[in-house]
């Protein structure tokens, strides 16, 4: 009998939610107008020391405004501080202490002082230094971290039915110290993306086209919704809800050939009549989120996007925490220019990576102007 592969492939990277009736159903318009965040480079970076920086795809930063990053292509994870300056590079493919069996693939979330990198089947924990301390066993494929709540609290949602195991689709915060586990809410997981040739799945995740359950984090509440439809839930860590806001917003389509495009020259590894199959089985029709965070007390949803047109620009809506929306933002780089990983928001700065028509990439620290409540 074959040996039945699975590969989950994230690329940057109608259900029904079991949520109410949207309680707060905004017209596509939004109430104070357009948002100008007021960009103002602060500094820009396009190497780690020597190392030219070969494929970012997650940029994050930590309270005190170090910049950490992920190099997918180069196998490494880099820190700088502040003002810009490299501090340091670490990260290395293995299963021993401190190694990363699925560097290529692993997100990190920046989690108080700590780093912590979700592998297949571990979460490593390393300091705000890059230096190791532990590991704790988890399964990437049957606990997929989502968000950190707290260093041993993550929420939990499969990214499609292939990661469901067979399992009913939900969001769960788990508990790695007392092994406790928490049901907030069911949902239907995407059945398409997936390829089958011989003993072999392939199964790909595609930002912009892929139904996902989508989850924000802040001061105590949950936000979450199916980002197929502009719902979106509120509740408490008891999964107990608090309202619903969403916008009243058509769905744009998106052809084949768009498809097409956005796999062009990327994973070679799949052979291309199953990445036909794939095309085919992904929507027509473009997510509408795909981040939620809070900045001042107000919802920043960020908007879906796959244009290769669009690629210099992502564009946010912004929202009162009762739900209404109040601004559409719009960020954007210099033509000529591709944003490869955030923006990241925090402490009135802004932060990107950035990628020029050669293939030149750079971070970039930007003072921003926010809305407050």
């Amino acid at each position: 009998m074959k040996l039945l592969r699975v590969i989950i492939i994230v690329l940057l990277a109608a259900s029904v939610l079991l949520i109410a009736d949207v309680k707060v159903n905004n017209p596509d318009k939004p109430a104070k107008g357009e948002w100008d965040f007021k960009l103002q480079k602060v500094w820009a970076v396009d190497s780690a020391g020597d190392a030219v920086f070969a494929e970012i795809r997650q940029l994050g930063v930590s309270d005190n405004g170090r910049v950490y990053l992920h190099d997918r292509k180069n196998k490494k994870y880099y820190i700088f501080s502040p003002g810009g300056e490299f501090l340091k590079a670490f990260g290395k493919k293995g299963e021993g202490p401190g190694e990363v069996k699925w560097i290529e693939q692993a997100r990190f979330f920046l989690v108080g002082d700590e780093m912590l990198i979700a592998d297949s089947n571990s979460i490593h924990y390393f300091s705000a230094d890059g230096d190791f301390i532990r590991s704790v066993r988890n399964s990437y494929f049957q606990r997929r971290p989502s968000l950190f709540i707290s260093k041993s609290e993550f929420l939990s949602a499969p990214l499609l039915m292939v990661d469901t195991r067979g399992k009913e689709a939900a969001v769960r915060l788990y508990n790695l110290e007392s092994g406790n586990e928490k049901l907030i809410t069911r949902f239907n997981a995407f059945k398409g993306g997936v390829a089958r040739s011989g003993g072999m799945v392939v199964a790909m995740v595609v930002r912009g086209l892929t139904p996902m359950m989508i989850l924000g984090y802040h001061d105590g509440r949950l936000y979450y919704g199916k980002n197929d439809s502009y719902r979106i839930a509120v509740s408490d860590l008891e999964g107990k809800e608090i309202t619903t806001f969403g916008i009243q917003r058509k769905a744009k389509t998106i052809s084949d050939d768009m498809k097409r495009k956005r796999f062009s020259g990327r994973d070679s590894r799949t052979p291309k009549e199953m990445l036909e199959k794939i095309i085919k089985s992904l929507p027509d029709q473009l997510t509408f989120f795909d981040r939620i965070e809070v900045h001042n007390g107000l919802i920043y949803v960020h908007v879906s996007q796959l244009d290769p047109e669009e690629s210099n620009n992502r564009k946010i809506d912004i929202f009162s925490r009762e739900g209404k929306y109040l601004y559409r933002a719009v960020i954007k780089v210099d033509d000529g220019y591709s944003i490869t990983a955030g923006p990241v928001i925090k402490n009135n700065h802004m932060y990107l990576t950035r990628e020029d028509e050669e293939g030149v990439i750079s971070i970039v620290k930007y003072k921003v102007s926010l809305p407050t409540a």
